[in-house]
């Protein structure tokens, strides 16, 4: 450990009388072991000689060297015997104890020519320290805090970037803040864009330190297992006192993040994590055929909102949207997350008339504070159409034909009143009690329960051949949705790619297994798998496409073997069809 001494001797009006003093004194007599002691050593009027004084300093063995700073000034004395000039020297060290104990610090010897300067030793006693988190044991640090050290992928972790210091903070400097792979961060402060500046207090272990918020940032994981966070540097400089500056280029803690997969996913799924509702409103219920209508959806909560994707319509046969929908972004991002409404705005036409229902408009969502599914749904529609042709729409509803005008082709159409006398009849003539009155009376329930029993058996067989058809075409609709994916891929739109292709997979399950949506899970579909005898790989290939679209919706993958993946989709849809044809 070396220590240099500079001593600027002032010859002005300096008197001869002069007295030299060199004394050695510690900040603290009694310390916590992870605390720090500054040794003081003070240097008065040193002699004028000409010669360069000799400094031999305690070895502190007992301690670690943490910083060194040396100051030197001059005053004035005004007294009776005129003016003196009084130089001061003080040199500062500080020290970290190494262990619990009373320890000595040896004497300071200072050796101007032939005068030597001695001081005396002192004794520090080093206390064990109370127990605390895992901080260092500095006079300046800096840390990344996380408010969770286990997530699912989606789930929102907020990260703030601060620095510790035992001193007065006056600047910052050489700020790296390091990358967020596997995340999506979105930021809520950083120092550097605002100039509202974040000081604050924290106790730690019984010291207390001031804090410097330097980010926010909230991390949205993309993807399943141990995620480690960047370090961040930055060089700290703090005011120890009037003449004492302290500085340290520090490097932060790595804090890893364990994200885990969302357990059996529901096909169609989105990604959505968090608390939701859906609503939903249309500005007409009575239309025109042709005429178009405003279809209004919005997704209200909180968790990872600005990453939904627009919720799926099914809509009624010859019903179609326009274009895009108009989309009003209304999130923010704060320490739960992605906070706020998403509203989707759509112009639906209807061509064909007929009664029908449009919805209910569901959401499903992963709850993680319950780890469990959640739905939520709109409330359903019913759209009448006027004004086409005479059809029968496929949810049931009667269709009624309009602007069909009856006109009367004579008088001998109408039947007209007879003008002849009435007839009594004796009531030996009368129906009452004989077996045609009781075969009138009987027939029209008869024809009633075999009308209704008809009626159920048609329907039964309308539904049933609705499957049927849902199933012998579902093929050739995921067919066809797949030559769509693959010439988006071509043209080079991915997105498009990925969405088509999700698309696809989901229909072809749902119209070739005969599900509703609240069944479209993996456990559900590998449990119809096992019954039709179809195998477990089979489910897994088509739950590893699906996945993989899933994930190219928010974060960018590798694109190359996307050909080798519409290969293995319709390669998976060949496999079904062979079985369950």
């Amino acid at each position: 450990m070396k220590y240099i001494l500079n001593i600027v001797f002032l010859l002005i009006c300096l008197t001869l009388n002069s007295q030299t003093s060199v004394t050695a004194e510690v900040s603290a007599e009694e310390i916590m072991v992870n605390d720090y002691v500054n040794f003081i050593l003070r240097i008065t009027n040193p002699p004028q000689n000409g010669k360069q004084p000799k400094l031999d300093m305690p070895d502190f063995e007992d301690f670690e060297f943490i910083n060194q700073q040396q100051h030197q000034g001059s005053q004035a004395i005004i007294g009776p015997g005129g003016t003196q000039i009084q130089v001061n020297f003080t040199l500062i060290v500080t020290l970290k104890p190494k262990k619990v104990g009373t320890f000595t610090i040896g004497s300071a010897k200072l050796t101007f020519g032939d005068e030597t300067f001695t001081t005396k030793e002192l004794s520090v006693k080093v206390n064990k320290s109370a127990s605390g988190g895992n901080y260092p044991d500095k006079p300046m640090f800096a840390r990344i805090i996380i408010s969770k050290s286990s997530a699912y992928i989606g789930e929102p972790v907020t990260a703030v970037y601060k620095l510790y210091s035992r001193f007065q903070l006056e600047d910052v400097q050489d700020y790296e803040p390091g990358n967020f792979d596997g995340f999506q961060a979105k930021s809520i402060y950083d120092i550097y864009k605002t100039q509202n500046v974040k000081v604050g207090t924290e106790t730690i272990n019984g010291k207390r330190y001031q804090t410097l918020e330097l980010k926010k940032v909230v991390l949205f994981p993309l993807k399943s297992g141990e995620i480690e966070i960047d370090p961040f540097k930055i060089k700290g400089i703090a005011q120890v006192d009037f003449f004492r500056s302290y500085s340290d280029n520090l490097v932060s803690n790595s804090p890893v993040i364990t994200i885990k997969e969302i357990p059996d996913k529901p096909i169609g799924y989105n990604g959505a994590v968090g608390q939701f509702t859906i609503k939903a409103e249309v500005n007409k219920e009575k239309i025109e055929a042709g005429e178009a209508f405003d279809l209004n959806i919005v997704i209200e909560g909180k968790g990872n909102t600005h990453l939904l994707e627009q919720p799926t319509i099914n809509l009624p046969p010859d019903f179609e949207i326009y274009g895009d929908p108009e989309i009003i972004d209304k999130t923010d991002i704060t320490a739960e997350g992605s906070k706020g409404s998403l509203e989707y705005n759509f112009v639906v036409r209807a061509s064909t008339e007929g009664k029908y229902t449009l919805g209910p408009i569901v959401l499903n969502y992963f709850d993680p504070t319950t780890k469990t599914y959640q739905t939520s749904y709109t409330d359903s529609f019913q759209i009448e159409v006027k004004g086409g042709n005479i059809v029968k729409s496929s949810n049931g509803g009667n269709a009624v034909k309009t602007n069909v005008k009856t006109e009367i082709e004579s008088k001998d159409d109408i039947r007209f009143i007879t003008k002849d006398e009435a007839v009594i009849e004796s009531s030996d003539d009368f129906l009452y009690g004989k077996g045609t009155f009781w075969t009138l009376l009987i027939s029209p329930l008869m024809l009633s329960f075999i009308f209704i029993f008809a009626i159920r058996k048609r329907r039964n067989r309308s539904d049933e051949d609705i499957a049927n058809l849902n199933r012998k075409h579902a093929s050739k609709m995921a067919l066809k949705v797949l030559k769509n994916a693959t010439n988006s891929l071509n043209s080079g739109d991915n997105e498009k790619f990925y969405e088509e292709l999700h698309l696809s997979m989901i229909a072809y399950l749902k119209n070739k297994l005969n599900l509703d949506l609240t069944e479209m899970t993996k456990s559900r579909i590998q449990e119809i798998f096992k019954e039709k005898g179809l195998s477990e790989e089979l489910g897994t290939s088509i739950f590893e496409i699906l996945d993989q679209c899933q994930m190219a919706r928010y974060a960018p993958i590798d694109q190359t073997g996307n050909k080798e993946l519409i290969a293995k989709a319709e390669e998976s849809i060949h496999q079904i069809q062979k079985v369950l044809k």
